[in-house]
């Protein structure tokens, strides 16, 4: 620690460590953030950080006070202490980049971890999946859940989407090392991991955002017309490369059918037994009862105490087997505002504001792929109930909160 720049490198390393741990070996995250404190301590003690308070990532804090203080009204507490500690990492990792280093940082080996990590995280999944059709032969061993086996694959697309745009954004800024000789097959096994995971919202999604940042280049180039004509015509190609591809030709018939049935007869659609068995009428069903919920406890019912009122609602419906499962709403907005009422929800909402504008003002597009990817996902997923969605938003939107200069998209900085 005797040079002026060797913290800086320490931060720099335990950063990347953390993403490592916490992508490849889950079970032990604990390290990850005895690693952050230690780092903490050492900056400290040698004075090599100061506090500088940052209202956007205080409202993770805030957002993880209603949790602690609708455990009031639970009726599990032991489901409300595991809550407590899933959930922690908004409150240790806001607080832990609330001490910044005095010296400016660089984080080559911050993004390289995560990079290293989603490699290997895409390698082990492929030797997983080639391993278990060697066994079975069947071609269902390299998507879906038999191919993300580590993380639920809605995790893992976001994984993969965002290492392939942050690879790419450091190739832009001229950083050292992101050569086209490994960048290339790293995007190509990317766009595989990102096509086996079979997450119908992450491709529509990556489409959605890659034909936005597309349309924003063409309009530079060729024009605003020419430019719409464009947008009219990429939903007609991502419809066709869906319809060529059976899994999610799949998904998108069942989603169309459940969706037409459902709008045509909701209460029939709802108590159909059969549709408890089926993803995309699971959906629908759980976003309507919870819908329902919401509005009958605007307050919201209690930390750990969601799963109790669905089960509640299905019953009444008769939809035992579908109420023995205690599924989540599966989605984060309906989810947080049955848990902790409307102000939580709207705590969480004014986060997602305040990083957006954010990133809007300093056109740090890294920062509104991960808000914007955040709030598109939670749409159908609780995607801040699992430790995988917890820990990767929490942590990339405060670091690029909090370093937001260094991350910002102006030819002026570049991440060395």
């Amino acid at each position: 620690m005797g040079n002026k720049t060797s913290y800086q490198a320490f931060y720099d390393y335990s950063l990347a460590l953390f993403s490592i741990i916490t992508i490849l070996f889950q079970k032990q995250a604990a390290l990850a953030y005895l690693l952050l404190i230690v780092l903490l301590i050492v900056g400290i003690s040698k004075k090599k950080v100061k506090f500088t308070f940052n209202f956007t990532t205080f409202l993770f804090v805030l957002f993880y006070g209603f949790y602690v203080f609708y455990a009031l009204y639970t009726n599990h507490v032991s489901d409300a202490l595991r809550y407590f500690e899933n959930k922690l990492t908004f409150l240790v990792l806001p607080l832990f980049f609330f001490f910044l280093p005095k010296e400016k940082m660089a984080f080559k080996w911050t993004i390289r971890g995560f990079l290293i990590a989603v490699c290997l995280l895409a390698l082990q999944s492929l030797v997983f999946s080639f391993s278990n059709y060697f066994k079975t032969h069947e071609i269902g061993s390299f998507v879906s859940t038999r191919f993300s086996y580590q993380h639920h694959p809605s995790y893992a697309s976001v994984f993969y989407t965002f290492a392939l745009l942050i690879s790419w954004n450091q190739r832009k800024k001229n950083a050292k090392n992101y050569s086209l000789y490994w960048l290339i097959p790293f995007s190509i096994l990317l766009l595989f991991a990102i096509l086996a995971c079979m997450s119908l919202a992450g491709l529509l999604f990556l489409l959605i955002f890659f034909l936005a940042a597309f349309c924003y280049f063409l309009a530079t180039k060729i024009g605003r017309k020419k430019t719409i004509l464009f947008t009219f015509i990429s939903p007609v190609l991502f419809y066709v490369m869906v319809m060529i591809t059976p899994p999610l030709k799949s998904q998108w018939d069942d989603a169309k059918n459940f969706t037409i049935t459902f709008v045509n007869d909701p209460s029939t659609f709802l108590k159909d037994p059969a549709n408890a068995e089926k993803g995309s009428a699971v959906r629908l069903i759980m976003w309507t009862i919870s819908t329902q919920v919401l509005i009958e406890h605007p307050l919201g019912v209690g930390t750990a105490n969601v799963d109790d009122y669905l089960y509640a609602k299905l019953t009444k419906l008769k939809q035992y087997k579908l109420a023995k499962k205690y599924y989540n709403p599966h989605n984060q907005y309906l989810q947080s505002g049955i848990e902790i009422g409307l102000i939580g929800l709207a705590v969480l909402l004014l986060l997602l504001f305040k990083a957006a504008n954010l990133a809007w003002k300093q056109r740090n597009y890294l920062l509104l792929f991960v808000v914007l990817n955040l709030a598109f996902n939670m749409l159908f997923e609780s995607m801040l109930q699992r430790q995988s969605g917890i820990i990767f938003y929490t942590f990339w939107m405060c670091v690029l909160v909090v370093f937001g200069a260094h991350f910002t998209s102006t030819k002026k900085e570049q991440i060395a």
